[in-house]
Order: structure tokens, then sequence, then C-alpha cells
């Protein structure tokens, strides 16, 4: 039991490691290019309707993005939780055009309340040739971009910094939801590591 025990720590904390890794090579060697559409991911907001510390973040590099020439409307999504005054959509667009963005240049998705479909989503909003970019916070973008893969359509991956305050427990919680995503992968490669330990 002790030995299956520190089996079990070893591979998920060499699956935290590489979750580490390619978070940074995705932050490191993005493929970013001039893009139409710049998908916004949307994540909770405050019970007053304003933006917390880590959606800030990214509306303030959507905002930099979109005033640096590199994409010509902000796709913002995110739907309204129990907790939530307005959805993350309206409350991220408001930020927007405080910061110069014109209300033409934003378009809202405001019905998503996962990853998943906030892509899903937005892409339905958008033609189907256009070029398109993603953006979120830095721990969040390898989760991020494992769901537009499945989606089969290319992006450009941009990362928001994260207050170091929230850093550790937001890459804890998308570590997890990352093993969760892919559950049934890692099930085998315990089992398979489980099998080579038995058989050495």
């Amino acid at each position: 039991m002790i030995q299956l025990l520190w089996l079990s720590v070893g591979y998920f904390a060499v699956g935290l490691v590489a979750y580490v890794v390619g978070s940074l090579l995705l932050l490191s060697y993005p493929r970013q290019r001039q893009v139409q559409y710049l998908i916004v991911l949307g994540s909770g907001i405050r019970a007053d309707g304003q933006l917390t510390a880590t959606l800030r973040r990214r509306v303030q590099r959507a905002a930099k993005i979109y005033h640096g020439g590199k994409t010509q409307y902000l796709v913002v999504s995110g739907g309204q939780g129990s907790d939530e005054p307005i959805s993350e959509a309206q409350a991220m667009a408001s930020a927007l055009l405080k910061l110069n963005v014109p209300h033409s240049a934003i378009i809202l998705e405001a019905h998503a309340t996962s990853t998943r479909e906030n892509l899903q989503f937005s892409l339905a909003q958008l033609p189907a040739t256009a070029t398109v970019g993603m953006l979120t916070n830095d721990f969040h973008l390898l989760r991020a971009a494992l769901y537009a893969r499945r989606l089969r359509r290319p992006f450009s991956y941009y990362g928001a910094t994260t207050p170091l305050t929230y850093l550790l427990r937001g890459a804890l919680r998308d570590y997890l939801a990352l093993l969760v995503m892919t559950r049934w992968a890692q099930l085998v490669g315990w089992l398979v590591l489980l099998g080579l330990e038995i058989w050495l």
C-alpha cells in the first residue's frame, strides 16, 4: 500500500510538472498572428458586477492587443452565474469601453458557463473562414488550448498574467480540472505504471 501511495504521488507530481512546462511553452512560443476575432474567455465576477483582478488582466491584455492593431474584434464570452448581477460578457464589455475600445469592436457571447462553451458558443457567432485568437490567463492557457484543438479550428493563443496572490491556487485548480478533462487517459497511464511496478 505504501508503494502504491508513493507511485500515485509520483505519477501525479510528474503530471503537474508536465502541466507547468506545457503552459510555459505556450506562453514562450505562442501561435500569434494578426487575427480578425479575439475570444476573451470569461471568469467569475464580483457580487457588485466588477471584474476580479484575474479577469481584469485578461481585459487589459485584450484592449492592448486591439489598440496594437492585432485584431479587429473582441469577443467577450461568459454567462451569468447565480451569484452574479450581470453576465461576465457584459462586465468585460463595460471594462473594455472604459479602455477606449469602441462598442462596434465588441461582440458579446453571454451564455457560456465553461471553457468549452466559451469557445463553442463564440465560434458559432463567427464566420467559418475567420481567423481567430483566444485569450485567457497564463495558468488556464494549456487547458483552453486542448479544448480548442478538439474543435479542429486553428487558433492563435494569448496569455494574460495572473496576480501572484491567485497564481498558485489557480494553477492547482486548473491542473485538477485538466485531470478530470483527460480522466480516461490518466486512468490508463496510471494502470500501465502500476502494472509495470508489479511486473518489475
